[in-house]
C-alpha cells in the first residue's frame, strides 16, 4: 500500500526540503512550477495560490502599518494631552484658589482611555475599514509616483525633440547659407561686360560765328 500524506504533512515536507536543498534563500518561480508539475499541481493553479498569497502578505503588511501608525498617532496624543495636564496643574498652583485642574486631568485621562481601547482592541470591521483606506492610499502613491514618473520621461523626450529640431534646424540653416555663398562666389568670378561710353561732339563755335555776323549785317 503506497503511503499517503494530508495536506499539513506535504507542507511541512516541501519546506523541510527547500531549506535543505537551498538553505533557505527561497526558490525561484520557474523551479516551483517544475517542482508543482511533478506532483500532479497545473501552472494555473499554483498562479491561483502565488496570487492568495502574495495578496494575504500585502494585507498583513497593510494591517501591520495600520496598527503601527494608530498606536504612534495615540503615543503622540497622550504626551499632548500630558503635557496640557502638567500646564493645567502649573497655572491652577499659580494663580492659587480651589484646585480644578485634576478635573481637566481627568477629562483628558478619559479620552486617552476610550481611544487606548479602540486603538489596542478594535473590531474586525473597523481594521477592515483602516486597511481599506491604507489600501487605497497606497494606490494613490503609487499612481503619483507613476504619474511622476511618466511626466518625467515625458519632459526628457520633449526636450530630446526639441534638441533634435533645433539641430537639423541649424543644419538647413547652414546648408542654405553655403549655397548661398557658392552662389555669390559663382558671381563674382564671371567677367564684368565694359559699358562703351560715347562721347558727344563738341559743338564747333568757328562755323557759327559767320552766320552770327551774316545777322548782324542785316
Amino acid at each position: 500500500m503506497a503511503r499517503q500524506y494530508d495536506r499539513n504533512q506535504v507542507e511541512e515536507i516541501l519546506r523541510r526540503a527547500v531549506r535543505s536543498e537551498d538553505g533557505g534563500d527561497g526558490v525561484a518561480h520557474e523551479d516551483l512550477v517544475a517542482a508543482a508539475a511533478e506532483v500532479g499541481i497545473g501552472e494555473a493553479a499554483l498562479q491561483r495560490a502565488v496570487q492568495d498569497m502574495e495578496a494575504q502578505t500585502r494585507r498583513a503588511e497593510l494591517l501591520a502599518a495600520v496598527k503601527t501608525k494608530r498606536r504612534r498617532r495615540f503615543f503622540r496624543m497622550t504626551g499632548s494631552y500630558l503635557v496640557l495636564a502638567l500646564g493645567m496643574f502649573a497655572l491652577n498652583h499659580a494663580t492659587g484658589g480651589d484646585m480644578w485642574a485634576h478635573w481637566v486631568a481627568l477629562a483628558l485621562a478619559s479620552v486617552a482611555a476610550m481611544r487606548a481601547v479602540r486603538v489596542f482592541m478594535p473590531s474586525e470591521d473597523e481594521l477592515e475599514r483602516a486597511v481599506l483606506v491604507e489600501e487605497r492610499r497606497s494606490q494613490r502613491r503609487v499612481e503619483r509616483a507613476a504619474r511622476r514618473r511618466r511626466q518625467a520621461h515625458e519632459r526628457k523626450e520633449t526636450r530630446r525633440r526639441e534638441a533634435e529640431f533645433e539641430r537639423l534646424l541649424a543644419r538647413g540653416v547652414d546648408i542654405l547659407l553655403r549655397a548661398a555663398d557658392q552662389k555669390l562666389s559663382g558671381l563674382d568670378s564671371r567677367p564684368h561686360p565694359r559699358t562703351r561710353v560715347e562721347e558727344s561732339p563738341e559743338p564747333d563755335h568757328e562755323s557759327e560765328r559767320p552766320a552770327e555776323n551774316r545777322r548782324r549785317g542785316r
